[in-house]
């Protein structure tokens, strides 16, 4: 089944707030990973995504670094400490 519109927000506006030194990017609420092939492919991050959407965080595997199919409060105790810029 395919991932409706809802998930398939780029945010190009979000771009110009990741600072140039932040290699490590963690997008909670990945949706279908637009914003992170974006962060990714395009910027060369790191970038790990949340997002407890089944349909959506499987898309999102192909554009991550690592997807977390889970909420963000689950997610926050999994994550390393730390870790991200």
């Amino acid at each position: 089944m395919a991932v409706d519109g809802y998930y398939l927000n780029h945010r190009q506006e979000m771009l110009e707030f990741v600072p140039d030194s932040a290699k490590r990017i963690i997008d909670i609420g990945c949706a279908a990973g637009e914003f992170i092939r974006n962060l990714g492919n395009i910027y060369g991050r790191e970038v790990w995504g949340v997002e407890p959407d089944k349909r959506a965080a499987k898309s999102a595997m192909k554009y991550a670094y690592k997807i977390l199919n889970m909420d963000a409060d689950r997610a926050l105790q999994k994550l390393p400490n730390r870790y991200f810029d």
